[in-house]
């Protein structure tokens, strides 16, 4: 209002004011925008500040600043153009700069903090991990621990179970032990009360009895021996001395005694020799040559070489035969058929020719044991079955399966098996004098079992 009211100046005036009214109004510009940006940040701080009760005041301070800075901005018009738009363009720049860089900031705490969180879970993840191994791993070994005390449990129990059967089994076996020690002295305090009895009564004996006596044993060792070891040479042997120490008593009373001990020995003369351990040690030595023979080889059939002739004829009529021959003679030209005659053998695989020579050995095993045990049946089977095999599957030609055949059939006709008499009449007769005496009483032996072996029995005849 008081610019209206000043007087008008002249042009000198006004030109010569001009630049610094300009400069007045670039200042008094800059100023009022300054004042203006001043009041609108502490306007807007306290709006930020108490927004419920300030609103009013900020709302006509604004309305006051507007009109102040309209009627400033008329005035300073020319200079505001130029300079509002660099500065509001940097008040913008700035305050863009730091919204950025707080948004920065924010999301970099915010990133800090979720790294940190992560890791703390995780460390506890891991933590847990390592609880849970660890207690895997105790466990684990808790297992093995209680499973190694247990197999060692059993170890234990079943070395106890075994030591405790084999100190049963010791003790049995030494009672039993025990109890034949006490059987042992008892026969032999019984053997030696027989002996000092016969003792006794050697004294009253004459020389005829100990001659008596001495062939009684002699025809009982024989009968022992043709038992027990099917001896007959020795057997015969022994009659012979037992015959000579009757001779030498000189007495006709014997010669029934003589004559019975002469008829055991040509009865013993007459039967068959055995030959059981040479036809086992044979049959032993020809297993051994089995896989040495030669197999029967496949054989083909001579060929048929008559064929018929293949002359064409002038004859018209006939035209068929020689278009016959004319056809056969084109396959024979192009295609060979060879025509044979006979069996043709199948060829033997190399299974086939290990079980064969399998089956030959177990037969003649077969026969070795039948030969041990005089089973004469058996061991005829098991010869004839081999001789069969190697006529029906070998080369019969070779000298070698000839001679294998030749063994066998000499061994058919080895004697493995004697029927031996069951007492010696002898035996029987010279007891009957020995106890018709009634001197001296020959101890009656017991029967033979098949326990009893020779030696033993020798030794209890000594």
């Amino acid at each position: 209002m008081s610019d209206k009211k000043k007087p008008e100046p002249s042009k000198t005036d006004i030109d010569a004011s001009i630049p610094n009214d300009s400069a007045d109004k670039k200042t008094t510009s800059s100023t009022a925008t300054s004042n203006s940006s001043k009041d609108n940040n502490t306007v807007a701080a306290k709006a930020h500040s108490n927004p419920s009760t300030n609103t009013s005041a900020a709302t006509t301070k604004n309305s006051d600043n507007k009109v102040k800075t309209s009627a400033k901005a008329k005035a300073n018009e020319p200079a505001l153009v130029h300079q509002k738009a660099p500065a509001q363009k940097q008040t913008n720049a700035v305050s863009k700069v730091a919204i950025v860089a707080l948004i920065i900031a924010l999301i970099a705490l915010l990133a800090s903090i979720g790294h940190f969180f992560w890791l703390e879970q995780q460390k506890q993840q891991r933590q847990q991990q390592l609880t849970s191994q660890l207690a895997q791993q105790v466990e684990k070994v808790q297992q093995q621990m209680a499973a190694q005390l247990q197999a060692s449990q059993r170890q234990a129990m079943a070395q106890l179970a075994t030591t405790q059967q084999n100190n049963s089994q010791a003790i049995s076996q030494l009672a039993s032990a025990a109890q034949q020690e006490q059987q042992l002295a008892s026969e032999s305090l019984k053997a030696i009360a027989q002996l000092q009895q016969q003792v006794s009564k050697l004294g009253q004996t004459q020389a005829s009895d100990w001659l008596l006596l001495e062939a009684e044993y002699l025809i009982r060792l024989a009968a022992r021996v043709l038992w027990l070891e099917k001896n007959t040479n020795t057997a015969i042997s022994l009659l012979t001395d037992a015959d000579l120490r009757i001779a030498e008593l000189n007495d006709p009373q014997y010669l029934p005694l003589r004559q019975s001990i002469q008829q055991d020995i040509a009865q013993l003369e007459l039967l068959p020799t055995l030959n059981t351990d040479n036809a086992m040690l044979k049959l032993m030595a020809l297993e051994q040559q089995i896989s040495q023979l030669p197999l029967l080889l496949f054989e083909v059939p001579e060929q048929n070489s008559a064929n018929k002739p293949l002359e064409l004829t002038d004859n018209v009529d006939d035209w068929r035969q020689n278009l016959a021959k004319t056809w056969r003679k084109f396959l024979d030209e192009y295609f060979t058929i060879t025509r044979r005659s006979g069996n043709i053998e199948p060829l033997m695989s190399a299974e086939f020719q290990q079980n064969l020579r399998e089956n030959l050995s177990l037969k003649l095993q077969t026969a070795i044991w039948a030969a041990s045990k005089a089973n004469h049946e058996i061991y005829l089977q098991a010869l004839n079955d081999v001789q069969r095999w190697l006529q029906d599957y070998f080369d019969n030609t070779k000298p070698l399966t000839l001679n294998f055949i030749d063994a066998i059939e000499q061994l058919k006709t080895a004697t493995i098996s004697v029927d031996y008499p069951n007492g010696l009449p002898s035996l029987t007769l010279i007891r009957a004098i020995l106890s018709s005496k009634e001197k001296v009483a020959p101890a009656i032996e017991a029967p033979l079992t098949p326990d009893e072996t020779p030696s033993a029995e020798q030794g209890e005849g000594n």
